[in-house]
């Protein structure tokens, strides 16, 4: 809550982009006669879904659970949690995007809500029965790694530096009332696909990735991001500050 107009000023002018979604929000709210009900989209069988990924322009959200998503997924998909999918899903797609849902399988009736609200037209469809249903067509699946803090910790006191990267994706104002991590690369989930290539040399220079973002939810988000672009092994991080013990990448509080 913002006790002052100046106030809320100052805090917008802080950031330092916008979500690609918002030309085309702004050009929607200036003009409410344009307002549409969502669409229905249809169930789409795992041969259907494999023909419609292979489409230009197309992209798989998986909006399931992190730990669903970590234990087998969709090459290529990109994992948003359902609630956390309005927050994020704009930063990382035009509008202009097919889009094709994973979810456990029901009507993704709030995600279809969320996506088209945001101007997400192109909603093709979501997976029929969810991934059950991909690995009984004995599709292909990935996984993605994971690891806590104590066994981050544990590992980054026994491993040379050139050995990892410690990735950091917190927001800024995060890092600056919980503790900045010595030693870590800083880029926070929004900015992070925009940033792949100025940050090139040190995302690619060997070893394996620990995404961190204080819970794990973000990270995987993040992971699903790398993945397929990066060479290096990525993991993600799971718990926050709390249990962080490690000497060689200690925590710093700035007064």
């Amino acid at each position: 809550q913002f006790q002052s107009k100046d106030d809320f000023i100052n805090e917008v002018g802080k950031m330092e982009a916008k979500p690609k979604y918002f030309e085309t929000m702004e050009a929607a709210n200036l003009n409410p006669a344009s307002a549409k009900n969502a669409p229905f989209i249809p169930a789409l069988s795992p041969k259907e879904f494999e023909k419609e990924m292979k489409k230009e322009d197309t992209v798989v959200i998986d909006i399931r659970s992190d730990s669903d998503y970590a234990a087998s997924h969709i090459p290529d998909s990109v994992f948003l949690w359902e609630d956390i999918l309005s927050g994020f899903v704009g930063w990382f797609l035009e509008n202009n995007k097919r889009i094709l849902l994973v979810n456990n399988g029901d009507y993704p009736e709030k995600a279809v809500s969320y996506l088209f609200r945001m101007g997400f037209e192109n909603l093709v469809g979501y997976l029929a029965r969810g991934m059950l249903s991909w690995h009984m067509a004995a599709k292909s699946t990935e996984s993605t790694a994971i690891i806590n803090v104590a066994q981050l910790c544990n590992l980054l006191d026994t491993r040379a530096e050139a050995e990892y990267l410690l990735l950091d994706i917190r927001k800024e104002e995060e890092k600056e009332e919980e503790g900045y991590i010595d030693g870590a690369l800083e880029i926070p989930l929004t900015v992070l696909q925009a940033n792949l290539v100025k940050y090139a040399e040190e995302i690619d220079r060997g070893g394996e990735i620990y995404i961190f973002c204080g819970s794990g939810m973000r990270s995987m988000t993040a992971a699903s991001l790398l993945e397929n672009k990066v060479e290096n092994k990525v993991k993600v991080v799971l718990g926050g500050l709390n249990a962080w013990s490690s000497t060689s990448c200690p925590i710093k509080i700035e007064e």
